[in-house]
């Protein structure tokens, strides 16, 4: 039954909902089991999907079925620049786990800082600036001696450590999340064209008994 009742949607917001996963007509083809030439006819607005279709579409692009059923596609901030230098051979095409994560970065973001706003804490600007010129070294020490980083050195429970870490970083106006992050090399990135600028790091990315993290395995993404 469920096949034969159709959803009236707006063919924007599925195009939207597929370009916003940096997906292709092809991959979503494959994703959802929809037929190439029906996935074009939902696209131009020639047909309008069944129930099925619909939460296959939801589904794949990870979109709720309330977002599909939207009149236009919402306002949404496009992805960030990439600003990888190593391993960035496919600078700019991100994965879909990558587009997925920032999503959430963003969002916790924005519900971190309403909470501390709604609670009566103000959130620190983030006043540092460095400019292209200046060395990374240079740069680098100037914030450990800032953040007194030479005295988290002395701890040594990895897991506080990283707890102090984050503490001194957000008292910087740095909004820092550990997240899921399950793509091969990535164990971090950073954005900073959100409401605050954001950090995330991988959830367990190291072994416990590893105080330093090996280059080969400190591999980040960083975003503009």
């Amino acid at each position: 039954m469920q096949d034969h009742i159709h959803i009236n949607v707006s063919h924007e917001v599925l195009i939207w909902a597929r370009e916003s996963l940096a997906m292709n007509r092809n991959q979503a083809t494959e994703k959802t089991e929809i037929p190439a030439r029906r996935l074009v006819q939902l696209e131009t607005g020639e047909k309008q999907p069944t129930l099925e279709e619909l939460k296959a579409l939801s589904k794949t692009y990870k979109r709720t079925i309330a977002t599909l059923l939207l009149d236009k596609p919402p306002k949404e901030k496009p992805l960030p620049a990439d600003r990888r230098t190593i391993d960035s051979k496919e600078l700019g095409n991100f994965h879909e786990k990558i587009i997925m994560v920032v999503r959430k970065a963003r969002a916790l973001a924005q519900s971190f800082v309403e909470l501390r706003e709604e609670m009566g804490m103000e959130f620190p600007q983030f006043t540092l600036s460095a400019s292209i010129q200046d060395q990374p070294q240079v740069v680098a020490s100037r914030v450990r001696q800032l953040l007194q980083l030479n005295e988290i050195r002395g701890i040594t429970n990895i897991n506080h450590a990283l707890e102090a870490y984050i503490e001194k970083v957000e008292s910087l106006g740095v909004a820092v999340f550990q997240l899921s992050l399950t793509q091969d090399n990535l164990r971090g990135f950073s954005i900073v064209d959100d409401i605050v600028p954001i950090i995330g790091i991988k959830r367990g990315a190291e072994q416990a008994h590893s105080k330093r993290l090996p280059s080969s395995m400190s591999l980040g993404i960083f975003f503009e």
